[in-house]
């Protein structure tokens, strides 16, 4: 018990309850967006449909997981708070969960890097973040598992908690700033009317960029200050939701913002008479590029005063940055 008293049961129980029923409530957005996805995007390549459908399995496998949580320690270990200082099972499998979310979707982004740079060291450098924070979480799924009480798990996983934190956060920022900084870059290049959809694309970059890194921060922030009234756990609990839905509202995105990128283009073609685009369609397959190669160069005279050939791959995919190269 003197464990036990160190411990706001109070605070701990209505924090993680909280956190757990607000996950629950996410996750009805993830399958819907899930849903939105397979219903628009029936042509994607198989890859992207299989990350999609990992994805939305692995939240599904977070949710059992975290009724689990809610059950034992509101329900099964409720009349036993001696019981409320051991982490349940199903926290424990939360933490591997999330790590291969959170990894999954990281990756998924940093390949925009790759596509928008045209360059390998910096996707890299944040692939190898991806990597390692998912050994991190194995690491830390093992300490828990191997962990008696909360208050353990807290002083001795201290070191590994902060290092995945701290790695969330910084490859979060580092993924967001590039993505800015090349998106920026695209739009010193590109007429007015593109430079609207570029800003868009900026305004969703930074908005995915900070809402899963600020909620890192956060979790990370209360969990060094006040660990023991358990509000970092709410905020893990749905912490991997906001992810995965970055992820897939960024690629439902992909229908307003083709459209979008439909009328830029016919504008440009109504000013260059020599482009000689014929219909509506032929455009369409000009600016996706067919199988996700660059658009021809008909596309983009010398004045450089339209379109460039890397902003309507990018717009033209959407914000995934479908490419051969």
């Amino acid at each position: 018990m003197a464990a036990c008293d160190t411990l706001d049961l109070e605070k701990a129980l209505g924090a993680t309850e909280i956190g757990i029923l607000f996950s629950l409530c996410l996750f009805g957005v993830v399958s819907s967006q899930t849903y939105t996805y397979f219903r628009r995007f029936l042509d994607d390549e198989r890859w992207m449909k299989a990350l999609v459908g990992a994805i939305w399995i692995c939240e599904l496998v977070y949710s059992v997981c975290v009724s689990i949580t809610l059950y034992t320690m509101t329900v099964k270990d409720f009349s036993r708070p001696s019981s409320l200082i051991t982490p349940p099972l199903g926290t424990d499998i939360c933490i591997l969960v999330a790590g291969t979310i959170s990894a999954l979707t990281q990756a998924f982004f940093a390949r925009r890097i790759r596509i928008l740079s045209g360059r390998l060291p910096l996707a890299i450098m944040c692939w190898a973040l991806c990597v390692a924070r998912f050994a991190i979480s194995f690491m830390a799924t093992v300490e828990s598992f191997g962990t008696t009480t909360w208050i353990v798990y807290i002083a001795g996983g201290r070191w590994t908690s902060v290092s995945l934190l701290g790695a969330s956060v910084f490859t979060d920022l580092l993924i967001a700033g590039s993505l800015c900084y090349y998106l920026l870059r695209e739009r010193s290049r590109a007429i007015t009317p593109t430079v609207a959809i570029l800003d868009k694309l900026l305004v969703w970059t930074i908005h995915n960029g900070l809402l899963t890194s600020v909620a890192s921060l956060t979790m990370l922030i209360t969990f060094l200050a006040a660990p023991g009234n358990f509000t970092w756990l709410g905020i893990f609990m749905f912490l991997p939701r906001l992810f995965s839905m970055s992820l897939l509202g960024s690629l439902n995105a992909r229908t307003s913002l083709r459209r979008d990128l439909q009328v830029t283009i016919m504008s440009s073609v109504q000013h260059y008479p020599q482009l000689r685009v014929e219909s509506a369609d032929e455009l369409r397959y000009r600016a996706d590029g067919g199988a996700g190669k660059d658009v021809s160069a008909e596309l983009c005279p010398p004045e450089g005063t339209v379109v460039t050939p890397r902003t309507v791959r990018i717009l033209g995919h959407g914000t995934t940055g479908d490419t051969n190269n």
